[in-house]
C-alpha cells in the first residue's frame, strides 16, 4: 500500500539517543562497581568492631584491608612507649 510505509528516524536524534543510553549504562556499571567496594567496606567495618582486644582489632584491620585492596600482603606495626606489635597478614 502507498500510505503503509515502515518507520524510521532521522540518523542525528538516533546517534543522540545511542550515546546517551551508552552514557547511561557505563554509570551505572560505575554506580554497581562503587556499591560493591562500600559492602566491602561495611563488612570490614563490623569485623573490625565486633573484637574489642587490641591485637585482635589490628589483626582484623590489616586482613580486612587485604580483601579491599585485594593485595597478596598486608602488614601494620604499633609502637608505643613500653608498647611494641606487629600483625601481618597473607592472603591465601
Amino acid at each position: 500500500m502507498p500510505g503503509d510505509e515502515s518507520l524510521t528516524f532521522p540518523d542525528a536524534p538516533r546517534a543522540e539517543l545511542d550515546k546517551a543510553l551508552a552514557q547511561l549504562v557505563e554509570q551505572a556499571s560505575r554506580v554497581m562497581q562503587t556499591q560493591g567496594r562500600l559492602r566491602a567496606l561495611v563488612r570490614a567495618n563490623r569485623a573490625v568492631v565486633s573484637h574489642l582486644e587490641l591485637p585482635t582489632v589490628l589483626r582484623t584491620i590489616v586482613e580486612s584491608a587485604v580483601d579491599l585492596v585485594g593485595a597478596r600482603y598486608g602488614a601494620l606495626g604499633v609502637i608505643a612507649e613500653g608498647v611494641a606489635w606487629s600483625s601481618s597478614s597473607t592472603s591465601a
